[in-house]
């Protein structure tokens, strides 16, 4: 297992969280997902402060993103490189401001360190893009959702987003490519379970919680089917709307996916907002990371294969990978009217919960009001993401708001409370 940034080697998986080459990145190159970020943070009744607060811890997010970027390249694979970063949540602000950890005195029993580590799985992307920065939404969300978690005295909250080689900053060879033709997403597997592996290894018996969007899921089946025993009861997996996970006949209901979500893409503002925003962020990230010796990786070879992997990727996913749940506890999370799972089992039961007088909402479940949460009306819903009928809505403005406020008003000493999220 290699860790590789610009040829220069250095600790595999980047910990402590450090650059290796180069100084840190001093110019902040934000993601397409953070102006839109903001927007819906601003439509709650967050006062300035607030705000202003949410643009710091964003910033921090991006910052280390760029920062604590690798080139990780499996020893079962040389020559493809997965670019893959990590975010520590105890340096996003308002973290900074809690007292350190007290030192430890010479009759002192010192109190290991909990550590609890996500990796998340993002979904297909053709190239360019791909990269840990395709999905910032759902990296913005989970962090912050673990802002008091980390608050926790002893407490070790870290994120790592996973890239894939045919991205932009990736990297293939002709026989990995031809391995996805005959293996699927084996492959994936293979090589990505030495990354958990090499987390699990330096966690101090730590959970791991793989996260997973769309196409993520057969990935992460993939890493989970080669993850050792001992390792399988401290990782829990979290499928948010899975995608590739039906063999058969069945699998065919990724063509519709991928038919909706190119009409959404061209018709809905926010989606376009972000989509412009992808111009200039490619730009500004190709200067900050070749300062870092991170080059693009765009030369005609490399892009006819990263083409070819990705349309390999799409057809594995039609084939479908059926989830097995039964060695590490699993959550999934789908929507009842997304085309890529939809089953009319599942309407049926909403219809007649509905009919008993079991009635639900229209409304987000995933960004719901004070007075809303353990209301049963708000566990379940129909309505659509701001920016898909696949995807998942990221930007839950009032849970980020919540998370926010309760960090900022903590005393400057690290929470004591048992808070369960």
């Amino acid at each position: 297992m290699i860790g590789e940034e610009g040829g220069e080697g250095f600790s595999r998986l980047a910990l402590p969280l450090e650059p290796s080459v180069g100084e840190p990145v001093t110019s902040v190159v934000h993601s397409p997902y953070f102006q839109t970020a903001v927007d819906y943070f601003q439509r709650t009744d967050a006062d300035a402060l607030e705000q202003q607060r949410l643009v710091e811890c964003l910033t921090a997010i991006d910052q280390q993103s760029v920062d604590n970027l690798i080139l990780f390249e499996s020893e079962k694979y040389p020559g493809v490189k997965f670019p893959i970063t990590t975010i520590d949540v105890e340096k996003i602000p308002p973290m900074l401001s809690f007292a350190q950890r007290p030192p430890e005195t010479p009759d002192a029993v010192a109190t290991p360190i909990q550590h609890e580590d996500y990796v998340l799985f993002t979904a297909w992307a053709y190239p360019p893009d791909g990269h840990p920065w395709t999905a910032q939404d759902m990296v913005y969300d989970r962090v912050i959702s673990e802002l008091v978690k980390a608050s926790k005295p002893n407490s070790s909250v870290r994120v790592h987003v996973v890239g894939y080689p045919n991205c932009l900053w990736g990297q293939l060879t002709p026989e990995w490519v031809e391995g996805l033709k005959k293996t699927g997403f084996a492959q994936y597997g293979e090589a990505l379970s030495d990354y958990v592996n090499q987390i699990a290894s330096e966690s101090n018996d730590g959970r791991i919680i793989l996260q997973t969007m769309s196409m993520g899921s057969p990935i992460t089946q993939a890493v989970v089917d080669r993850l050792p025993d001992q390792t399988k009861p401290r990782a829990r997996v979290l499928h948010d709307n899975p995608a590739g996970i039906y063999p058969g006949i069945k699998g065919f209901e990724m063509l519709a996916g991928f038919i909706g979500e190119g009409g959404i893409r061209k018709l809905e503002a926010k989606t376009k907002q972000i989509g412009r925003a992808g111009t200039e962020f490619y730009q500004q990230m190709k200067t900050v990371l070749a300062a870092r010796q991170i080059e693009a990786i765009d030369d005609p070879e490399q892009l006819k294969l990263k083409k070819k992997a990705g349309l390999t990727d799409a057809k594995n996913a039609i084939k479908g990978t059926e989830l097995d749940t039964s060695e590490v506890r699993t959550f999934i999370r789908k929507g009842i009217l997304d085309p890529t799972t939809f089953s009319p089992l599942d309407l049926f039961r909403y219809i007649s919960q509905s009919v008993m007088g079991k009635s639900y909402t229209l409304n987000n479940v995933d960004d719901r009001d004070d007075d809303q949460i353990g209301n049963p009306r708000y566990h379940k819903s129909l309505q659509i993401a701001h920016r898909s009928f696949h995807n998942i809505n990221r930007f839950r403005a009032k849970k980020w708001r919540r998370m926010l406020l309760r960090v900022s008003s903590l005393p400057k000493e690290r929470d004591q409370t048992d808070i369960e999220l």
